[in-house]
Protein backbone atom coordinates (compact mmCIF):
# COMPACT_ATOMS: atom_id res chain seq x y z
CA UNK A 1 0.00 0.00 0.00
CA UNK A 2 1.74 3.37 -0.96
CA UNK A 3 0.34 6.05 0.93
CA UNK A 4 2.89 8.23 1.96
CA UNK A 5 2.50 11.80 0.82
CA UNK A 6 5.68 13.17 -1.49
CA UNK A 7 5.57 16.55 0.41
CA UNK A 8 3.34 17.05 3.55
CA UNK A 9 5.30 20.15 4.71
CA UNK A 10 2.35 22.33 3.93
CA UNK A 11 -0.26 20.31 5.32
CA UNK A 12 -1.61 20.69 9.49
CA UNK A 13 -1.58 17.54 11.35
CA UNK A 14 -3.48 16.01 12.10
CA UNK A 15 -5.23 16.16 8.59
CA UNK A 16 -7.69 13.32 6.80
CA UNK A 17 -6.73 12.29 3.57
CA UNK A 18 -8.85 10.78 0.78
CA UNK A 19 -6.91 8.81 -1.62
CA UNK A 20 -9.31 9.34 -4.99
CA UNK A 21 -8.14 6.39 -7.13
CA UNK A 22 -8.64 4.21 -4.05
CA UNK A 23 -12.40 6.03 -3.90
CA UNK A 24 -12.68 5.47 -7.38
CA UNK A 25 -11.95 1.98 -7.40
CA UNK A 26 -13.75 0.83 -4.04
CA UNK A 27 -16.85 2.48 -5.90
CA UNK A 28 -16.27 0.15 -8.54
CA UNK A 29 -16.10 -2.45 -6.50
CA UNK A 30 -19.51 -2.20 -5.30
CA UNK A 31 -20.87 -1.80 -8.95
CA UNK A 32 -19.20 -5.22 -9.59
CA UNK A 33 -20.72 -6.63 -6.63
CA UNK A 34 -24.01 -5.46 -7.13
CA UNK A 35 -24.40 -5.71 -10.84
CA UNK A 36 -25.23 -2.32 -11.51
CA UNK A 37 -25.30 1.59 -9.73
CA UNK A 38 -29.27 1.59 -9.95
CA UNK A 39 -29.44 -1.04 -7.21
CA UNK A 40 -27.25 1.05 -4.90
CA UNK A 41 -28.38 3.86 -2.58
CA UNK A 42 -24.46 4.80 -1.29
CA UNK A 43 -25.30 6.14 2.35
CA UNK A 44 -23.44 9.45 2.75
CA UNK A 45 -23.53 9.59 6.49
CA UNK A 46 -20.03 8.25 5.73
CA UNK A 47 -18.67 10.50 3.92
CA UNK A 48 -20.88 13.62 3.86
CA UNK A 49 -18.98 15.16 1.08
CA UNK A 50 -20.95 17.01 -1.76
CA UNK A 51 -17.56 16.61 -4.02
CA UNK A 52 -17.76 12.70 -3.32
CA UNK A 53 -21.54 12.74 -4.23
CA UNK A 54 -20.01 13.94 -7.41
CA UNK A 55 -17.51 11.48 -8.19
CA UNK A 56 -19.85 8.74 -7.36
CA UNK A 57 -22.89 10.42 -9.45
CA UNK A 58 -20.44 10.40 -12.30
CA UNK A 59 -19.99 6.12 -11.83
CA UNK A 60 -23.56 6.27 -12.35
CA UNK A 61 -25.06 6.13 -8.59
CA UNK A 62 -28.36 8.10 -8.51
CA UNK A 63 -30.08 7.60 -5.64
CA UNK A 64 -28.80 8.07 -1.81
CA UNK A 65 -29.32 7.26 1.18
CA UNK A 66 -28.49 9.67 4.82
CA UNK A 67 -29.56 10.21 7.77
CA UNK A 68 -29.79 14.33 8.53
CA UNK A 69 -31.66 17.47 6.99
CA UNK A 70 -28.03 18.77 6.17
CA UNK A 71 -26.99 15.26 4.17
CA UNK A 72 -30.52 15.87 2.40
CA UNK A 73 -29.92 18.87 1.56
CA UNK A 74 -26.49 18.20 0.18
CA UNK A 75 -27.78 15.74 -2.12
CA UNK A 76 -30.91 18.02 -3.27
CA UNK A 77 -28.08 20.59 -4.36
CA UNK A 78 -25.98 17.85 -5.98
CA UNK A 79 -30.00 16.94 -8.02
CA UNK A 80 -29.16 13.48 -6.83
CA UNK A 81 -32.40 11.86 -8.28
CA UNK A 82 -33.38 10.28 -5.05
CA UNK A 83 -32.71 11.16 -1.09
CA UNK A 84 -34.01 8.95 1.10
CA UNK A 85 -33.54 10.04 5.22
CA UNK A 86 -32.88 6.79 6.74
CA UNK A 87 -34.15 8.33 10.13
CA UNK A 88 -37.60 8.93 11.73
CA UNK A 89 -38.26 12.72 11.55
CA UNK A 90 -38.91 14.61 14.99
CA UNK A 91 -39.35 17.90 16.13
CA UNK A 92 -39.03 20.70 13.26
CA UNK A 93 -37.50 18.11 11.12
CA UNK A 94 -41.07 16.66 9.14
CA UNK A 95 -41.12 20.88 8.52
CA UNK A 96 -37.34 21.21 7.18
CA UNK A 97 -38.29 18.26 5.31
CA UNK A 98 -40.79 19.32 3.26
CA UNK A 99 -39.05 22.51 2.58
CA UNK A 100 -36.55 20.72 0.72
CA UNK A 101 -38.43 18.74 -1.09
CA UNK A 102 -40.76 22.27 -1.78
CA UNK A 103 -37.39 23.60 -3.00
CA UNK A 104 -35.72 21.20 -4.92
CA UNK A 105 -38.14 19.08 -7.05
CA UNK A 106 -35.56 17.70 -9.34
CA UNK A 107 -35.01 15.23 -5.98
CA UNK A 108 -37.59 12.72 -4.39
CA UNK A 109 -37.43 12.65 -0.91
CA UNK A 110 -38.21 9.50 1.42
CA UNK A 111 -38.14 8.80 4.38
CA UNK A 112 -38.51 5.98 7.25
CA UNK A 113 -41.07 5.56 10.14
CA UNK A 114 -42.22 3.07 12.36
CA UNK A 115 -44.45 5.20 14.73
CA UNK A 116 -47.68 6.65 13.53
CA UNK A 117 -46.91 9.85 15.23
CA UNK A 118 -43.68 10.96 13.02
CA UNK A 119 -45.92 9.47 10.31
CA UNK A 120 -48.44 12.01 10.60
CA UNK A 121 -45.96 14.69 11.29
CA UNK A 122 -44.38 14.57 7.75
CA UNK A 123 -47.88 13.92 5.93
CA UNK A 124 -48.75 17.18 7.46
CA UNK A 125 -45.91 18.72 7.25
CA UNK A 126 -45.77 18.08 3.28
CA UNK A 127 -49.43 18.62 2.53
CA UNK A 128 -48.66 22.33 3.88
CA UNK A 129 -45.88 22.55 1.59
CA UNK A 130 -47.67 21.47 -1.62
CA UNK A 131 -45.90 18.29 -2.28
CA UNK A 132 -45.28 14.61 -1.36
CA UNK A 133 -43.37 12.48 0.16
CA UNK A 134 -42.32 9.07 -0.08
CA UNK A 135 -42.54 7.09 3.23
CA UNK A 136 -40.81 3.24 3.69
CA UNK A 137 -41.66 1.10 6.56
CA UNK A 138 -38.85 0.99 8.83
CA UNK A 139 -38.74 -3.19 9.07
CA UNK A 140 -36.96 -4.42 12.30
CA UNK A 141 -35.26 -7.77 11.10
CA UNK A 142 -33.77 -8.72 14.58
CA UNK A 143 -31.54 -5.33 15.65
CA UNK A 144 -34.23 -4.33 17.68
CA UNK A 145 -32.37 -0.76 17.19
CA UNK A 146 -35.17 0.83 15.30
CA UNK A 147 -38.59 -0.46 12.56
CA UNK A 148 -41.45 -2.51 13.38
CA UNK A 149 -41.52 -6.32 13.62
CA UNK A 150 -42.03 -7.80 10.37
CA UNK A 151 -44.64 -11.03 11.06
CA UNK A 152 -47.29 -8.68 13.01
CA UNK A 153 -50.36 -6.72 12.38
CA UNK A 154 -48.82 -2.93 13.29
CA UNK A 155 -46.62 -3.72 10.39
CA UNK A 156 -49.70 -3.73 8.17
CA UNK A 157 -51.65 -1.17 10.07
CA UNK A 158 -49.05 1.75 9.85
CA UNK A 159 -48.21 1.04 5.99
CA UNK A 160 -52.05 0.87 4.52
CA UNK A 161 -51.62 4.56 7.33
CA UNK A 162 -49.11 5.93 4.73
CA UNK A 163 -51.22 5.48 1.74
CA UNK A 164 -54.69 6.82 3.37
CA UNK A 165 -52.92 9.82 4.26
CA UNK A 166 -52.20 12.87 1.97
CA UNK A 167 -49.28 14.40 1.69
CA UNK A 168 -46.98 11.15 1.65
CA UNK A 169 -46.99 7.71 -0.31
CA UNK A 170 -45.87 4.17 -0.07
CA UNK A 171 -42.58 4.02 -0.61
CA UNK A 172 -41.65 0.16 0.17
CA UNK A 173 -40.01 -1.61 2.78
CA UNK A 174 -36.37 -0.80 4.47
CA UNK A 175 -34.50 -3.60 6.48
CA UNK A 176 -31.11 -2.79 8.00
CA UNK A 177 -29.76 -5.66 9.60
CA UNK A 178 -26.24 -4.00 11.57
CA UNK A 179 -26.36 -7.18 14.39
CA UNK A 180 -25.44 -9.22 11.57
CA UNK A 181 -21.64 -9.21 11.94
CA UNK A 182 -20.78 -13.28 11.10
CA UNK A 183 -17.40 -13.09 10.23
CA UNK A 184 -17.89 -16.60 8.41
CA UNK A 185 -19.90 -14.84 4.78
CA UNK A 186 -21.70 -18.55 4.75
CA UNK A 187 -22.98 -18.01 8.03
CA UNK A 188 -23.76 -13.87 7.25
CA UNK A 189 -25.80 -15.41 4.11
CA UNK A 190 -27.92 -17.32 6.29
CA UNK A 191 -28.19 -14.72 8.60
CA UNK A 192 -29.63 -11.89 6.14
CA UNK A 193 -31.70 -14.72 4.10
CA UNK A 194 -34.02 -14.90 7.28
CA UNK A 195 -33.94 -11.19 7.30
CA UNK A 196 -35.04 -11.26 3.63
CA UNK A 197 -38.07 -14.41 3.85
CA UNK A 198 -39.34 -12.30 6.70
CA UNK A 199 -39.69 -9.33 5.01
CA UNK A 200 -40.80 -10.86 2.08
CA UNK A 201 -43.39 -12.52 3.52
CA UNK A 202 -44.49 -8.80 4.84
CA UNK A 203 -44.77 -7.58 1.38
CA UNK A 204 -46.58 -10.71 -0.20
CA UNK A 205 -49.03 -9.50 2.95
CA UNK A 206 -49.15 -5.67 2.01
CA UNK A 207 -49.17 -6.67 -1.88
CA UNK A 208 -52.34 -8.88 -0.96
CA UNK A 209 -53.96 -6.24 0.86
CA UNK A 210 -53.71 -3.96 -2.32
CA UNK A 211 -50.96 -1.98 -0.95
CA UNK A 212 -48.24 -0.89 -3.16
CA UNK A 213 -44.35 -1.90 -2.11
CA UNK A 214 -42.26 -0.07 -4.89
CA UNK A 215 -39.02 -1.47 -3.77
CA UNK A 216 -36.72 -3.02 -0.85
CA UNK A 217 -33.66 -1.68 0.47
CA UNK A 218 -31.38 -3.81 2.60
CA UNK A 219 -28.63 -4.08 4.48
CA UNK A 220 -25.30 -1.65 5.05
CA UNK A 221 -21.82 -2.44 3.97
CA UNK A 222 -21.18 -5.80 5.60
CA UNK A 223 -24.71 -7.49 4.33
CA UNK A 224 -25.30 -5.78 1.36
CA UNK A 225 -22.94 -8.22 -0.80
CA UNK A 226 -25.54 -11.03 1.01
CA UNK A 227 -28.24 -8.91 -0.13
CA UNK A 228 -26.80 -8.65 -3.33
CA UNK A 229 -27.90 -12.32 -4.55
CA UNK A 230 -31.43 -11.30 -4.90
CA UNK A 231 -32.60 -9.55 -7.75
CA UNK A 232 -35.58 -7.54 -6.62
CA UNK A 233 -33.52 -5.97 -3.44
CA UNK A 234 -31.56 -2.48 -3.51
CA UNK A 235 -28.43 -1.70 -1.38
CA UNK A 236 -27.70 0.49 1.03
CA UNK A 237 -23.67 0.46 1.89
CA UNK A 238 -21.80 3.13 2.95
CA UNK A 239 -18.33 2.41 4.70
CA UNK A 240 -17.08 0.49 2.30
CA UNK A 241 -16.70 3.57 -0.43
CA UNK A 242 -14.18 4.79 2.22
CA UNK A 243 -13.18 1.34 4.05
CA UNK A 244 -11.93 1.55 7.69
CA UNK A 245 -9.93 -0.91 9.56
CA UNK A 246 -13.18 -1.63 11.93
CA UNK A 247 -14.52 -3.66 8.93
CA UNK A 248 -11.29 -4.75 7.29
CA UNK A 249 -10.69 -6.95 10.70
CA UNK A 250 -14.23 -8.27 10.84
CA UNK A 251 -15.32 -9.10 6.94
CA UNK A 252 -12.34 -10.36 5.37
CA UNK A 253 -14.96 -11.05 2.07
CA UNK A 254 -15.03 -7.27 1.92
CA UNK A 255 -12.19 -7.03 -0.88
CA UNK A 256 -11.97 -2.70 -0.42
CA UNK A 257 -9.07 0.04 -0.38
CA UNK A 258 -8.21 2.16 2.68
CA UNK A 259 -9.37 5.38 1.10
CA UNK A 260 -9.40 7.39 4.29
CA UNK A 261 -6.53 8.03 6.44
CA UNK A 262 -5.48 10.30 9.00
CA UNK A 263 -2.03 12.54 8.81
CA UNK A 264 -0.36 12.73 12.03
CA UNK A 265 2.96 13.89 13.11
CA UNK A 266 4.77 12.83 16.46
CA UNK A 267 4.48 15.40 18.86
CA UNK A 268 6.72 14.07 21.67
CA UNK A 269 9.08 11.17 21.70
CA UNK A 270 11.31 12.39 24.64
CA UNK A 271 11.57 8.77 26.56
CA UNK A 272 12.46 5.86 24.68
CA UNK A 273 9.43 3.43 24.69
CA UNK A 274 6.91 6.12 24.80
CA UNK A 275 5.57 8.36 21.86
CA UNK A 276 3.11 11.14 21.70
CA UNK A 277 1.27 11.68 18.30
CA UNK A 278 -0.97 15.01 17.90
CA UNK A 279 -3.78 13.08 16.82
CA UNK A 280 -5.93 13.40 19.92
CA UNK A 281 -9.89 12.36 20.31
CA UNK A 282 -11.61 15.46 18.68
CA UNK A 283 -9.34 13.89 15.60
CA UNK A 284 -10.39 10.64 15.45
CA UNK A 285 -13.68 8.82 16.54
CA UNK A 286 -13.63 6.91 19.65
CA UNK A 287 -15.80 4.73 19.49
CA UNK A 288 -15.43 1.86 19.37
CA UNK A 289 -13.98 0.58 22.42
CA UNK A 290 -10.07 -0.68 21.61
CA UNK A 291 -7.83 1.02 19.38
CA UNK A 292 -9.41 3.50 17.69
CA UNK A 293 -6.78 3.39 14.06
CA UNK A 294 -4.04 1.31 13.42
CA UNK A 295 -1.02 2.70 12.49
CA UNK A 296 1.04 1.80 9.03
CA UNK A 297 4.63 1.87 9.93
CA UNK A 298 4.71 0.54 13.85
CA UNK A 299 4.45 -2.49 14.86
CA UNK A 300 2.87 -3.80 18.12
CA UNK A 301 2.14 -0.01 19.41
CA UNK A 302 -0.28 0.21 22.52
CA UNK A 303 -2.33 3.17 23.25
CA UNK A 304 -1.73 4.39 26.85
CA UNK A 305 -3.49 7.64 26.84
CA UNK A 306 -5.60 9.61 24.18
CA UNK A 307 -6.84 12.61 25.25
CA UNK A 308 -8.26 15.67 23.25
CA UNK A 309 -5.15 16.38 21.13
CA UNK A 310 -2.50 13.91 22.60
CA UNK A 311 -2.38 10.02 21.75
CA UNK A 312 0.74 8.29 23.71
CA UNK A 313 1.63 5.13 22.56
CA UNK A 314 4.07 2.17 24.11
CA UNK A 315 6.24 1.24 21.34
CA UNK A 316 9.74 -1.00 21.17
CA UNK A 317 12.32 1.13 22.93
CA UNK A 318 14.77 -0.11 20.41
CA UNK A 319 12.47 2.33 17.57
CA UNK A 320 13.63 5.80 17.90
CA UNK A 321 11.28 8.74 16.79
CA UNK A 322 11.93 11.99 15.73
CA UNK A 323 9.60 15.14 16.85
CA UNK A 324 7.86 16.26 13.33
CA UNK A 325 8.25 12.86 11.69
CA UNK A 326 4.95 11.96 9.49
CA UNK A 327 2.89 8.96 10.03
CA UNK A 328 -0.33 7.53 8.43
CA UNK A 329 -3.22 5.79 10.23
CA UNK A 330 -5.79 4.22 9.18
CA UNK A 331 -9.26 4.80 11.23
CA UNK A 332 -10.83 1.88 13.26
CA UNK A 333 -14.61 3.83 12.23
CA UNK A 334 -14.38 6.33 9.98
CA UNK A 335 -17.54 7.65 9.43
CA UNK A 336 -17.86 9.49 13.02
CA UNK A 337 -14.05 10.12 12.25
CA UNK A 338 -14.95 12.12 8.93
CA UNK A 339 -17.79 14.02 10.90
CA UNK A 340 -14.52 15.57 13.20
CA UNK A 341 -13.07 17.51 10.15
CA UNK A 342 -14.09 20.13 8.22
CA UNK A 343 -11.85 19.38 5.05
CA UNK A 344 -10.66 16.10 3.20
CA UNK A 345 -7.27 16.81 1.87
CA UNK A 346 -7.86 15.25 -1.90
CA UNK A 347 -5.26 13.37 -2.64
CA UNK A 348 -3.92 11.73 -6.09
CA UNK A 349 0.11 10.03 -7.31
CA UNK A 350 1.23 11.04 -3.34
CA UNK A 351 0.57 14.54 -3.35
CA UNK A 352 -2.65 16.53 -2.16
CA UNK A 353 -4.58 18.03 -5.19
CA UNK A 354 -7.35 19.79 -2.95
CA UNK A 355 -9.17 20.47 -0.02
CA UNK A 356 -12.22 19.65 0.22
CA UNK A 357 -15.01 21.00 2.36
CA UNK A 358 -17.29 17.70 4.29
CA UNK A 359 -20.07 19.86 3.56
CA UNK A 360 -22.86 17.82 5.23
CA UNK A 361 -20.88 17.55 8.78
CA UNK A 362 -23.39 19.88 10.30
CA UNK A 363 -27.01 18.95 11.61
CA UNK A 364 -28.15 21.79 9.35
CA UNK A 365 -27.62 24.04 6.63
CA UNK A 366 -29.85 26.72 5.40
CA UNK A 367 -33.36 25.08 6.10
Amino acid sequence: MDYRLRDAGDLPSPALLIDLDRFDRNADRVIAMAGSPDRVWPHVKTQKSADLTRRLMRRGFRRFKCTTIAEAEMLAREEAEEALVAYQLLGPNPRRLAELARRHRATRFSTLVDDPGPLRAAAAAATAAGVTIGVMLDVDLGMHRTGVAPDGDAAVALYRLIADLSGVEPAGLHGYDGHNHQRSRGDRDAACDRGTASIKALRAKLQAAGLPVPRRIMGGTPTFPCHARHADAELSPGTCFLHDQGYADLFPDLIFEHAALLFTRVLSASTPGYVTFDLGNKAIAADPRGERGRFLAIDGARTLIHNEEHWLLAVSPDVRFRVGEEHYVVPTHVCPCVALHRQFHAVRDGRVQAAWEVSARDRALTV
